[in-house]
C-alpha cells in the first residue's frame, strides 16, 4: 500500500480569474483549454500552495522566452488583484485570496487540508502571505464569511477563530517539509523537480547533465563514518595548531623587541640633531648681530656727509634767485614781456573769430533744416485729419456712425478718433459673432445632411426595416462574422387574415422592440451564440428553450392575429404565447371599459395590464410581415429625404447670408486698420514737434544776430592790437635784449639743477635716518634672541647627555660632530633632518603602541605596557620584554617534540573497517535502483525504440574504487596504498563542514546515462547533442523519461509523501503512442500528474484513474469549468457478464 497522500480536491478563491472554484480529482488531472484560458493558473495554484510562492516559484513558467519571461502581469499581487494587460486590475486593492489542497491519508478515508492565503494591497507592493492546515475535509473548511450581504474571504484572524492552524510564510514551508518530506533538503529538491516539470524549457535546461541530476536526487552517503575520520584528523591538526600558535607568539615578541630597539636609536638621533640645530642657530644669531653693529656705524657716517652737501646747495640757490630777480626788474625786460603778451592776445582773438564764424555757419544750416522739418510735420498733421475724415465718410453709411466735428484741436482729434475706433471695434465684434453663429449653423446643417444621407443609403441597402433596438444591428453583424445562423422574432411573424394595421401596431407596442429582436438559433449553435450575446451589453436576448409542440390556441386573444414561419416557428410561437395570450381583444372603447378582464386590449390602443391602464400607438403595421417591413422601410426613406431637402434649402440661405456678413466684416476691418495708422498719440506727438521746431527757429535766429554782433566787435579789437605790436617792435629795435634774456635763462637752468640735487640729498638723508633706526632696533632684537638661543642650547645639551650618560659635557661636542659625523650635515639641511628624525621617532613609537593594541597574539601572552619616559616595555608585574620572551622560547622547545600517535592508529581502523564497507553497500544499492528502473522501462516501447539506464565509472575515481574493493581481501599492500591515498587527500578530510569529499561519495563514482535502442539493436547513449539531433518528439521523449525516472528515484529514496509532477504544455511534438507509454510509465511508478495541454485529455487505458477539466474563459475574463472523471475498466472474466458502461457526464460549474 502506498504511503503517499492523495490529492483529492483543489479550491481557488480570488486566484486570478477563478473567483471561487472547487476542482475534484479522480487520480491524474488533465487541464484542457485554449491559450489564456486559465489552465496554467491552476498549475500555479498547486505550486503556490506547496511553496507559499517561495522556492523560486515562477508563474506561467511555460511562457518563458529564452532566459526571460514575458511581462504578463504574472506577479503574485497581479494574480490576487486579477490583473491583465488588456483590462488592467479587476479586483480592488486590499483583496484576500486562497488556494487550498485536500489530501486523503493513505489507506483511510480521512481527509485534511493545507493551503496558503494572500493579502494583496496594490500592484506596487508584494502581498502578505500565510499558510494554514486544517484537519477537516475541504467542503467543511470555512474560508468565507458574509459581511453586509456580501460573501468575502476571511482573514488570518478568521482562520484562527475557526480553529485552524495558521503559520507565517517561513514557518508554513517548514511545516510542509516536515509533514510530507524526510528533510528540508528533500523538500527543496522536490520543489525543484516540480518547477522543472512546469516548463519544458526549464526541464531541458536542468537535464543538460543527467548524471548530476541523479547525484542530486539519490540518497546522500552515511556521514557518520566520515565524521569520525574528520574528528580524528582534526585532533592531530589541533596539536599542530597549538605548536604553530606558540611559534606565532614567539615571533610577535621578537618583532616587538626589534621595534623597541629601533625606537631607542631614533630617540638618540632626534636628541643629537636637536643639539646640532640649537648650536647652529646660536652661531647664526651671533654672526648676524656682529654684522648689524657694523652696518649701524656705516649709516651714521653717510648721514653726516649728506647733511653737509645739502647746506652748500641751499646757499647757491639763494645767490641764483637774487641775480634772476635783478635782471627781470630792468625796463628792457618789462617792455619785451608786454610786447609778447599783446602778440599772444592777438593770436587768441584770431582763434575766437574763427570759432564764431563756425558757429554762425552751423546756425544758418540748422535754420534751413528746421524750416524743412516744420513743413513736413505740418503736412503729417494734415494727413491725420484727412485720414480721420475719410474713415468717417466710409462709416457715414452705417447706422449710429455720426459725423466728424469741425474743431481741429488735439482734444477734438483724440475724442473723434476714440469714438470712431470704438464704433468700428463694436461693429467688427458684432459681425464676428454673427459670422461664427452662421458658420456653426452651416456646419450643423451639413452634418445633418450627411447623417440623413447615410441613413438613406443604409435603409436602401437594408432588405427590410427592423425594430428600433440599440445593439441589434451590431450583434447581427457579429453573429454573421462568426457564421452563426439565427432568426430574430420579428422575421418569423406574419399577419393573419383578420389583422388590421392598428392591431399590428398594438401588438408591436406590447411585445416591444427588444423582444421583437429576440434571437432564435439552432441547438448546435446555441452555446456559441449565447457567448457572443453576453460578450458585450447588446441588451438583446437569445431564446434557449427547446419546445417541441405548438401552444394551444386561445379564442379572443391577440395571438390569433399572427402567423409563425421559419425553422424556429414552434419556439417563436411558444415565446409569443407567453407575452400575448394573457390579453383579450375587444373592438370599441365602450366594450373596453365595460369588460372586467384583468389584461385587455382595445382596437383604439387602450391597454389594461396588471392593474394599470395606458394608451399605446395604434396607427399602422410596421414590422409584422415582410410586406409591412418593406412599407416601413420605404416610408422611413421618404421621411428622411424630406428632412434632407429642408436642410439643403436652409443651407443655401445660410451660405448667402454668410457671404454678405463676410463682406461687411472685411470692410469694417479695413477701416479699422487704416484708422490705427494715425492714432491720437501720433497726432499729439506731431503737434508737439511742430511747436518745438518753431521755438527752436526763434532761438537759433536770435543766436545768429548775437554772433554777428560779437564778430564785428572782435574785428575792431584786433585792429587796435596790431597797432600796439607795431609801436612796441619799433621801440625795442635797437636794444641788446638777446644778451639779457640769455643770462636770465642760464641762471634759471642752474637754479633748477641745484634744486634737483637738493631734493635728491634730502630724500637720501631720510633714507639714511630710517635705515639707521632700523639697524638700532635689529641690533637690540638680535641681542635678546642670542640670550634665548644660549638657553635653548644648554637645554638640548642636557637632554642629549641624559640619553648618553657615558659622555661628559667636554666630550659631547666632539661626539656629535666628529664621532657621529655631524660635520657632514650641511647647516641648511639640519632642520629638515631633525623633522625627518622626529617623524621617524613618532612612527616607531606609534608602531610599538599599535602593535601592543592590535596584535592579538601579544594580548594572549600578557598585558604589556610601554613607558614613554624610559622607552621600555614591561608586563603588569614589571617583568621586562626580554625576560618574557626567553621563558616563552623554553616552553616552545619542550612542546615541539610531543605528538600523539594513537589517533593515527584510530584513523587507519576507521578507514579500513567502516568506510570501505559502507561504500561497497551504497554502490550495490545504486546498482539495484538502476536495475529496477530498467525492468520498468523494459516493458515500454516508444515506437520502435526502448530505453534503459547504464552506469559508467568515472576515470578520476577508478584508482580509489579499485583500492576499496581490493582491501576487503586483507591485502597488506593495498591497505598501505589506501592509507597513502587518504594521507594525500588529508586537506579535504579535515576541512570544516559536513560536505563529504567527492571520493567518499558513492554517487559521484559513476555517470548515469540514458540509452536508446531501436528494434533490439545496440543501444546508444543519449547525451545532450544526440538528443538535439532528433525530431521534436524524439528529443522530448528521453527528457520526459528522465524527469519521471528522476522523480521516482528521488521520491522513493526520500520517502516523500507527496508524489506529484506538474507539467505545462506537456508532450508537445510527441505522437499519441509515445504519449500513452509515458502516461503508463508515470502510472506504474506511482507519480501523480497534473498536466495542462490544449488538447490532451486523461481518457486513456494507460491510466487507472483520471480527471479531465475543460477550462474556458469568456471575453469578460470569467472562467467556466467542465469536468469528466475516468476510471479504467477492469477486464471481465471469461464467464462474467459484460459490465454496463455508464454514460459520460461532464459536470459544469456555474
Amino acid at each position: 500500500m502506498s504511503r503517499s497522500f492523495v490529492l483529492k480536491k483543489i479550491r481557488l478563491l480570488n486566484f486570478h480569474n477563478f473567483i471561487d472554484e472547487t476542482i475534484n480529482l479522480n487520480g491524474h488531472l488533465f487541464l484542457l483549454g485554449g491559450n489564456g484560458s486559465g489552465k496554467t493558473t491552476i498549475l500555479d495554484s498547486v505550486h503556490f500552495a506547496l511553496t507559499a510562492g517561495g522556492q523560486r516559484m515562477e508563474l506561467n513558467s511555460a511562457a518563458r522566452m529564452g532566459e526571460h519571461t514575458r511581462n504578463l502581469g504574472r506577479t503574485l499581487q497581479g494574480i490576487f488583484l486579477r490583473y491583465d494587460l488588456e483590462k488592467g486590475q479587476r479586483n480592488k486593492d486590499k483583496t484576500i485570496g486562497y488556494v487550498c489542497l485536500e489530501f486523503a491519508k493513505p489507506g483511510s478515508e480521512e481527509r485534511f487540508c493545507i493551503g496558503c492565503g494572500a493579502f494583496a494591497t496594490s500592484m506596487q507592493a508584494a502581498p502578505q502571505i500565510w499558510g494554514f492546515e486544517a484537519a477537516v475535509p475541504l467542503d467543511k473548511l470555512v474560508l468565507t464569511e458574509t459581511v453586509a450581504g456580501e460573501k468575502l474571504p476571511v482573514n488570518q484572524e478568521g482562520l484562527k477563530n475557526s480553529g485552524y492552524k495558521v503559520y507565517s510564510r517561513e514557518r508554513y514551508i517548514e511545516i510542509i517539509a516536515a509533514k510530507f518530506f524526510d528533510s528540508a533538503e528533500s523538500y527543496r529538491e522536490t520543489m525543484k523537480l516540480i518547477a522543472a516539470g512546469k516548463s519544458y524549457r526549464e526541464l531541458v535546461s536542468r537535464i543538460k547533465d543527467q548524471s548530476q541530476l541523479f547525484r542530486e536526487l539519490l540518497p546522500p552517503p552515511d556521514a557518520s563514518g566520515y565524521q569520525k575520520i574528520q574528528k580524528s584528523l582534526q585532533e592531530i591538526e589541533r596539536i599542530q595548531e597549538n605548536l604553530k600558535d606558540q611559534k606565532t607568539r614567539l615571533d610577535s615578541l621578537g618583532t616587538l623587541k626589534v621595534d623597541l630597539d629601533d625606537a631607542l636609536k631614533a630617540r638618540e638621533k632626534v636628541a643629537r640633531l636637536a643639539y646640532m640645530s640649537a648650536f647652529q642657530k646660536h652661531e647664526n644669531i651671533h654672526t648676524a648681530l656682529t654684522a648689524e653693529i657694523d652696518k649701524k656705524k656705516r649709516l651714521e657716517a653717510d648721514l653726516l656727509q649728506k647733511q653737509s652737501e645739502m647746506k652748500s646747495l641751499a646757499d647757491e640757490i639763494g645767490q641764483l634767485e637774487a641775480r634772476i630777480e635783478a635782471d627781470k626788474n630792468s625796463s628792457l625786460y618789462r617792455d619785451q614781456q608786454l610786447l609778447i603778451e599783446i602778440k599772444r592776445e592777438f593770436e587768441r582773438n584770431c582763434l575766437r573769430q574763427k570759432e564764431v564764424e563756425k558757429r554762425l555757419a552751423a546756425h544758418r544750416s540748422e535754420i534751413e533744416k528746421l524750416n524743412l522739418k516744420a513743413q513736413e510735420t505740418a503736412d503729417a498733421i494734415e494727413d491725420s485729419w484727412q485720414n480721420l475724415e475719410s474713415r468717417f465718410s466710409e462709416a457715414a453709411t452705417l447706422p449710429d456712425a455720426g459725423g466728424l466735428t469741425t474743431d481741429r484741436t488735439i482734444e477734438a482729434y483724440s475724442s473723434e478718433y476714440e469714438r470712431l475706433s470704438k464704433f468700428l471695434s463694436d461693429r467688427c465684434a458684432a459681425l464676428n459673432t454673427e459670422l461664427a453663429a452662421l458658420e456653426y449653423a452651416q456646419k450643423q446643417i451639413e452634418t445633418g445632411i450627411s447623417a440623413r444621407t447615410r441613413e438613406i443609403i443604409a435603409l436602401r441597402k437594408q432588405k427590410e426595416a427592423f425594430p428600433d433596438a440599440d445593439g441589434f444591428e451590431s450583434l447581427e453583424a457579429r453573429l454573421a462574422a462568426e457564421k452563426i445562423s439565427f432568426l430574430p422574432l420579428f422575421r418569423m411573424l406574419e399577419p393573419a387574415n383578420d389583422m388590421t394595421g392598428p392591431v399590428a401596431r398594438i401588438i408591436e407596442e406590447i411585445i416591444g422592440p427588444r423582444r421583437l429582436c429576440t434571437l432564435f438559433v439552432a441547438e448546435a449553435s446555441l452555446k456559441k451564440a449565447r457567448a457572443e450575446v453576453v460578450a458585450e451589453p447588446f441588451n438583446i436576448a437569445v431564446y434557449s428553450e427547446r419546445e417541441q409542440s405548438e401552444p394551444a390556441a386561445l379564442p379572443g386573444g391577440l395571438r390569433r392575429f399572427l402567423k409563425f414561419s421559419g425553422e424556429h416557428a414552434v419556439q417563436a410561437e411558444n415565446y409569443v404565447a407567453r407575452l400575448l395570450d394573457k390579453f383579450k381583444y375587444v373592438v370599441g372603447e365602450d366594450a373596453f371599459w365595460k369588460s372586467s378582464e384583468e389584461n385587455l386590449v382595445c382596437s383604439n390602443g387602450l391597454v389594461r395590464a396588471n392593474g394599470t391602464v395606458r394608451r399605446v400607438e395604434a396607427s399602422s403595421n410596421r414590422y409584422i410581415g415582410s410586406a409591412a417591413r418593406e412599407t416601413t422601410r420605404q416610408t422611413q426613406i421618404e421621411e428622411i429625404e424630406g428632412k434632407k431637402y429642408e436642410l439643403e434649402l436652409d443651407l443655401k440661405l445660410k451660405a448667402e447670408k454668410l457671404a454678405v456678413t463676410r463682406g461687411l466684416l472685411s470692410s469694417a476691418r479695413r477701416s479699422s486698420d487704416s484708422l490705427t495708422r494715425f492714432p491720437p498719440s501720433s497726432f499729439r506727438r506731431l503737434n508737439q514737434e511742430y511747436f518745438e521746431i518753431n521755438d527752436r527757429i526763434r532761438i537759433v535766429t536770435g543766436s545768429i544776430a548775437d554772433e554777428e554782433k560779437g564778430l564785428e566787435e572782435l574785428a575792431g579789437e584786433q585792429m587796435a592790437r596790431q597797432e600796439k605790436i607795431r609801436a612796441g617792435e619799433e621801440r625795442l629795435q635797437d636794444t641788446d635784449f638777446a644778451a639779457l634774456n640769455a643770462r636770465i635763462n642760464a641762471n634759471v637752468i642752474r637754479k633748477k639743477e641745484c634744486e634737483r640735487q637738493l631734493k635728491a640729498c634730502t630724500e637720501s638723508e631720510i633714507t639714511y635716518r630710517i635705515a639707521l633706526e632700523s639697524a638700532k632696533n635689529e641690533s637690540a632684537r638680535l641681542e635678546m634672541l642670542l640670550i634665548s638661543r644660549e638657553d635653548d642650547l644648554r637645554q638640548k645639551q642636557k637632554q642629549l647627555l641624559a640619553i648618553l650618560p657615558d659622555l661628559t659635557e667636554a666630550d659631547l661636542h666632539h661626539f656629535v660632530y666628529v664621532t657621529s659625523r655631524g660635520q657632514q650635515i650641511k647647516p641648511e639641511n639640519l632642520d629638515g633632518n631633525l623633522r625627518g628624525a622626529e617623524s621617524d621617532l613618532a612612527a616607531k613609537r606609534q608602531t610599538i603602541i599599535s602593535r601592543l593594541q592590535l596584535d592579538t597574539t601579544l594580548g594572549r601572552i600578557t598585558q604589556f605596557a610601554f613607558s614613554e619616559e624610559s622607552f621600555s616595555i614591561c608586563n603588569a608585574a614589571g617583568k621586562p620584554l626580554q625576560t618574557i620572551r626567553a621563558e616563552m622560547q623554553e616552553k616552545y622547545d619542550e612542546s615541539s617534540g610531543i605528538l600523539q600517535k594513537e589517533n593515527r592508529e584510530l584513523f587507519e581502523k576507521l578507514i579500513i573497517n567502516d568506510t570501505v564497507r559502507r561504500l561497497c553497500k551504497e554502490e550495490e544499492d545504486l546498482k539495484k535502483t538502476i536495475e529496477s528502473m530498467n525492468r520498468l522501462l523494459g516493458n515500454l516501447k516508444f515506437g520502435n525504440t526502448t530505453y534503459r539506464f547504464r552506469t559508467q565509472l568515472r576515470e578520476e575515481f577508478k584508482e580509489f574504487r579499485g583500492l576499496v574493493h581490493k582491501v576487503s581481501d586483507a591485502d597488506q599492500e593495498t591497505r598501505e596504498q589506501l592509507k597513502n591515498y587518504f594521507e594525500a587527500h588529508r586537506s579535504l578530510l579535515v576541512r570544516e563542514g559536513d560536505n563529504i569529499p567527492d571520493f567518499l561519495d558513492y554517487r559521484k563514482w559513476h555517470d548515469v546515462e540514458l540509452q536508446a535502442a531501436t528494434d533490439g539493436g545496440k543501444g546508444v547513449t543519449l547525451d545532450r547533442n544526440r538528443i538535439s539531433m532528433g525530431s521534436g518528439g524524439e528529443q522530448s521523449v528521453p527528457n520526459y523519461i528522465l524527469l519521471l525516472s528522476l522523480a521516482k528515484v528521488h521520491l522513493d529514496h526520500t520517502g516523500s509523501r507527496i508524489r506529484l509532477i506538474l507539467m505545462d504544455e506537456a508532450f508537445y511534438g510527441i505522437d499519441a503512442q509515445r504519449r500513452e507509454q509515458l502516461l503508463n510509465f508515470a502510472d506504474m511508478i506511482d507519480i501523480g500528474l497534473i498536466i495542462a495541454h490544449p488538447d490532451l485529455d486523461g481518457v486513456t487505458e494507460s491510466l487507472a484513474n483520471s480527471t479531465t477539466l475543460l477550462v474556458e474563459k469568456t471575453v469578460e475574463g470569467d472562467v467556466y469549468l467542465g469536468q469528466f472523471d475516468f476510471t479504467r475498466k477492469t477486464p471481465a472474466g471469461l464467464f462474467d457478464d459484460a459490465a454496463s458502461e455508464k454514460p459520460a457526464v461532464i459536470t459544469l460549474n456555474g
